[in-house]
C-alpha cells in the first residue's frame, strides 16, 4: 500500500474479528510507533498490548472502574466486554518525563503520533483499527492500574483486528476551511 494512499483513506474499523496482528506483523506495528516525532529522544511513551488473557484483565480493570464511580449495573457488566471487541487492544500512555525544552503537551502529542503510526501501519499490513478513548482513559482507577502518576496521560485504547467491511468512502473536505496559506 502507498503512503500516500494510506493516508487520503484512512478510515477506522470499529468491527473487529481474528486473527490480530503477531509475529513480523505485530512487530512493524511496535516499531511504526518508536518512529514517532520524539523531541530529544525522551521516549515519553507506554504500550501495553492485550491480547488473549490480557484483554480479560483490561476488562476486569474497565469493571472496576465502573463499580468505583458508582455506575449503574448493565454499565459494569458491560465493561468487561469492551476489550472484546477486538483481538487485540493497545492501551496508549503518555508517561510525562520532566524535561526544560519539551513541555507536558509536546509528549501527549509524540505519543498522539505514535498511536496513528500504530494504526497506520496495521492498515498498511491488511489488518484494521479504531482508537478510542473515554472515560476509562480518565479515569484514576484504569490510571492507577497502569501505574500512571499525575501527569501522566491516558492517550486511548487502540483495537486491532481483521475486518471483513470494506473501508467507506470519507467525503472529501475542502482544505481550504480548515488551512491558510500564508505567502
Amino acid at each position: 500500500m502507498q503512503a500516500l494512499d494510506l493516508l487520503l483513506n484512512r478510515s477506522s474499523q470499529p468491527r473487529l474479528t481474528a486473527p490480530a496482528p503477531e509475529g513480523v506483523v505485530l512487530e512493524n506495528i511496535m516499531q511504526a510507533a518508536l518512529r514517532a516525532p520524539d523531541h530529544r529522544c525522551l521516549t515519553p511513551w507506554q504500550f501495553i498490548v492485550c491480547k488473549g488473557k490480557g484483554l480479560i484483565k483490561l476488562g476486569e480493570i474497565f469493571e472496576e472502574s465502573a463499580i468505583s464511580s458508582g455506575a449503574e449495573q448493565a454499565i459494569i457488566d458491560r465493561a468487561t466486554q469492551l476489550p472484546l471487541r477486538a483481538p487485540m487492544v493497545i492501551v496508549a500512555i503518555c508517561k510525562y518525563k520532566e524535561d526544560d525544552k519539551v513541555p507536558w503537551v509536546e509528549q501527549v502529542a509524540s505519543t498522539a503520533c505514535a498511536v496513528h503510526s500504530m494504526q497506520m501501519a496495521a492498515v498498511a499490513q491488511g489488518f484494521q483499527g479504531v482508537w478510542r478513548s473515554g472515560s476509562y482513559a480518565q479515569d484514576k482507577v484504569v490510571k492507577d492500574a497502569f501505574d500512571c502518576f499525575e501527569h501522566d496521560e491516558i492517550l486511548g485504547f487502540l483495537y486491532v483486528g481483521s475486518s471483513k467491511l470494506k473501508t467507506m468512502p470519507k467525503p472529501q473536505r475542502e482544505s481550504a476551511k480548515y488551512f491558510d496559506v500564508w505567502e
